[in-house]
């Protein structure tokens, strides 16, 4: 069996399609950059190599994506990264894996678009649409920018070179969890306000 499995055949188009049929309303076919916030997908996926490609989807996205291509990214040190001030910032991390279960314990953010890739090993995460008539295990946190979910996800494994990019408020997302026993993996999250 596959280890990556994807959420449908055609990566943006089909997340894309899902969206809408989710009932996000924020899909349109062709986006352009000032109309960037309504066209986004509620998550989508990609190679790193790639990434400039999606640059056009969201005014902060170029910065977002050329810290993603930087040569020494992976062999930068936990923390936190400044590219744009609260508009947008990177982390670095090193995270504990849990093994994808039935049902996950799942994040939706308000403000910030997630773009999340493992650096140094696979990461799989549970892919979740949400619908605007969902109700949250935890409730939102303002603070915090998320609300806490337990639903069953698609799992979606990526490898060093892929990133995902999950946009609030339907792009739920479970990070963090292993499909092969794997109990850690060093990550790049970058927060980019909407």
């Amino acid at each position: 069996m596959n280890k990556r499995m994807n959420l449908l055949s055609t990566k943006m188009l089909a997340l894309c399609g899902l969206a809408a049929l989710a009932g996000c309303g924020t899909c349109k076919k062709q986006p352009e950059a000032a109309q960037a916030e309504e066209t986004l997908p509620i998550f989508f996926t990609g190679k790193i190599a790639d990434s400039a490609k999606y640059e056009g989807y969201h005014p902060r996205f170029a910065k977002a994506f050329a810290f993603m291509r930087r040569p020494d990214l992976a062999s930068l040190k936990p923390g936190r990264y400044e590219i744009d001030g609260d508009n947008m910032w990177a982390m670095i991390q090193e995270a504990k894996l849990t093994p994808f279960g039935d049902v996950q314990r799942t994040e939706v953010h308000g403000k910030y678009i997630d773009i999340q890739a493992p650096l140094d090993g696979p990461e799989t995460i549970g892919i979740l649409a949400l619908t605007p008539k969902e109700r949250a295990a935890v409730d939102f946190d303002e603070a915090k920018d998320y609300a806490l979910f337990d639903r069953k996800t698609r799992a979606y494994t990526f490898l060093p070179g892929d990133f995902g990019v999950f946009v609030p408020p339907y792009g739920a997302h479970a990070p963090c969890k292993s499909l092969d026993g794997a109990t850690r993996v060093k990550k790049l999250v970058i927060k980019v306000r909407k």
